[in-house]
């Protein structure tokens, strides 16, 4: 619980640095990269504080890429 909160406070202070650049620089596009990356970022660190297991991305590239290298080396 504390590391979820210690998250939340740290998110909350990048949020307060960045933001109002962003906002004054009417900069829209970098408001929602920054959003999405630092959502990303605060989620993925939520489950490791609650420790939730998340799955390995290769896992996902291996179950898409592996038809496409079958059909490449003839197997």
């Amino acid at each position: 619980m504390v590391n979820s909160l210690g998250l939340l406070l740290i998110a909350a202070v990048i949020v307060k640095l960045e933001v109002p650049a962003l906002l004054k620089n009417k900069d829209k596009l970098g408001l929602i990269i920054f959003s999405t990356l630092l959502a990303l970022g605060v989620g993925f660190g939520m489950a490791l504080a609650f420790n939730i297991k998340i799955p390995n991305p290769v896992n996902f590239l291996t179950v898409i890429l592996k038809p496409l290298n079958d059909i490449i080396t003839n197997h």
